[in-house]
């Protein structure tokens, strides 16, 4: 009985981390990024004030053209972040998800393979759901 408990709380949760990644992609792609930046973790704001963040966001939206695709290839839920990338060596144990997509914009060149966007979240003191990274792999075309 615990692991079928387990399983519901690892659905719900990624189901819940889901939420948050597709409100946080769809601001991205329709250019609202101060709201992006109000859905990043509070260890991202820490060390970028708003200004930069959307500077940022702004930038590389710009060079990677238009939006042109994305579908989901995986997604992960787990309480030591050191399960999906030795980057997050650093962050303490608590809920965290990672989410994977298959992702296309106009100045990606996609012949030797896809794109890839990686989104990684955890929840905050407030059990809500925050970005912590928002990772892009692609061949441009420059």
């Amino acid at each position: 009985m615990n692991n079928t408990f387990s399983q519901i709380s690892t659905e719900f949760q990624l189901k819940e981390a889901s939420n948050t990644v597709v409100n946080w992609l769809n601001n991205l792609n329709t250019a609202n990024y101060s709201l992006c930046y109000e859905e990043m973790s509070f260890l991202v704001k820490n060390n970028a004030d708003s200004i930069e963040m959307v500077n940022m966001l702004l930038l590389e939206m710009e060079s990677f053209g238009e939006f042109l695709g994305r579908k989901e290839i995986s997604r992960q839920f787990a309480s030591n972040p050191i399960e999906f990338d030795e980057r997050l060596s650093d962050f303490s144990d608590g809920y965290y998800a990672v989410f994977v997509f298959r992702t296309n914009y106009e100045n990606w060149d996609l012949s030797e393979g896809s794109g890839v966007e990686t989104i990684f979240l955890h929840q905050d003191y407030k059990s809500r759901w925050r970005i912590l990274d928002w990772i892009t792999e692609f061949n441009s075309e420059e």
